[in-house]
């Protein structure tokens, strides 16, 4: 399977392991208030392979869905490696977990529900 990663308004068809390695990453830079560049490597709609350069972490949208129209991408070993170098950077930083803010749109965390992980969502 694969997910689409929609960011800055263009979408990137990601490997789900890498994509879900890519918004743990993304999170845990956002709860220490910083960002990261990260190298991704994804397919473009043409089916070509190639390589997206993102910034992540905090005040950095970053969507994911798992692609429509089951174009997968193979977890090949380009996509296996991004993955664990998303998990090893994430895993250098902590683990905070995430926190969902509380649903009323106070903005206050009185309430929140905390994450562990993305897997808990």
């Amino acid at each position: 399977m694969a997910q689409v990663i929609r960011y800055a308004g263009a979408e990137y068809l990601i490997a789900d392991a890498t994509a879900n390695a890519l918004l743990e990453y993304s999170a845990r830079l956002s709860r220490r208030a910083t960002v990261e560049v990260v190298d991704v490597p994804m397919r473009r709609a043409d089916g070509s392979r190639g390589v997206v350069r993102l910034i992540i972490g905090a005040a950095m949208p970053l969507a994911s869905e798992t692609s429509p129209d089951g174009r997968g991408v193979d977890a090949d070993l380009e996509q296996r490696r991004a993955a664990e170098r998303l998990r090893e950077r994430a895993a250098d930083i902590g683990h905070g977990g995430v926190t969902a803010p509380h649903p009323d749109g106070d903005g206050s965390r009185a309430g929140a529900h905390r994450f562990d992980s993305l897997d808990d969502l």
